[in-house]
């Protein structure tokens, strides 16, 4: 029997659109999935569960829970036996973020500071943290490095938010290193399953610049809004670095095999921790 199928992993934000990819790559490496997810551009009952179902042949545990939520977060530790959290959970827009910051530090942050506290009360520590490379700001040279400073040129609430959270997560290491952290740095995530049954689906007008290059191509906006003409770049236009949404999923998955090979499961399961460690992966292109 796969040692996985004794591995139950709580994705934050699974209802959304990185976590849903996340979730299906679990389930397709046998782990078991507990979601939780406020569904605030969701719905009640996000659509993609069942996708997920029909696509994988499996069901995952689903919460509609917001992290911030001590008492409701409590019940999802109590009714499972969590190995890993991937936490995914937060708010994205950089206007957004500049328009509203208190929401993205009380999401952001306070949400992560809520979630690890409750983890922590169920000795669930072992978090994989879906961060961005927003944290490096405005880098000197390309490419940029997990070993480059960050924090000092950060250019939005979001990416400031992102920032604070990592420190959280440095410092509970550092405080206890029971914790075992892996924070994944990323830009502009793209794609879809290749089902095409899952995807970036905003509510509302899209954020993201290429579901809005999808709704000209839909006729359903009239052109793109093009920023910046004076970038050292054949045209003077931003060149933009994407990931692929399904190897953005799989490398989340990747650092889950990592805490387990941390735990000695690839050795053999039931072994005591003989490792800890604060793990920092980036992907930006050159």
């Amino acid at each position: 029997m796969d040692t996985n199928e004794f591995l139950t992993v709580l994705v934050t934000g699974g209802a959304g659109y990185i976590g849903s990819h996340c979730v299906i790559e679990l389930l397709d490496h046998g782990f078991q999935v507990v979601i939780v997810d406020n569904c605030e551009y969701a719905g009640d009952q996000p659509k993609c569960l069942d996708e997920i179902k029909k696509l994988t042949g499996k069901e995952c545990a689903f919460y509609n829970v917001d992290i911030r939520n001590h008492s409701q977060l409590v019940p999802v530790f109590e009714n499972h036996n969590i190995f890993c959290i991937i936490h995914c959970a937060a708010l994205k827009s950089v206007a957004q973020s500049v328009m509203e910051p208190l929401s993205y530090y009380d999401t952001n942050v306070c949400g992560t500071v809520a979630l690890l506290k409750v983890a922590s009360l169920f000795s669930v520590k072992r978090v994989i943290f879906s961060s961005s490379c927003s944290v490096y700001g405005s880098p000197g040279a390309l490419p940029v490095l997990e070993s480059n400073p960050i924090g000092a040129t950060i250019e939005s609430p979001y990416g400031r938010t992102k920032y604070v959270a990592e420190m959280v997560l440095k410092d509970l290491h550092e405080s206890d290193t029971k914790w075992n952290v892996v924070i994944l740095r990323y830009f502009n995530t793209v794609g879809c399953h290749h089902s095409r049954k899952i995807g970036e689906q905003p509510r509302g007008k899209p954020q993201n610049l290429m579901p809005l290059i999808a709704e000209v191509a839909l006729g359903n906006a009239p052109f793109l809004n093009v920023y910046g003409a004076d970038y050292g770049t054949p045209d003077g236009t931003a060149i933009r670095d994407y990931i692929h949404v399904v190897d953005l999923a799989k490398g989340h998955v990747a650092a889950v095999n990592q805490l387990m090979g941390n735990c000695g499961f690839k050795e053999g399961a039931g072994r005591e921790i003989k490792e800890m460690s604060c793990a920092i992966f980036s992907y930006v292109s050159n």
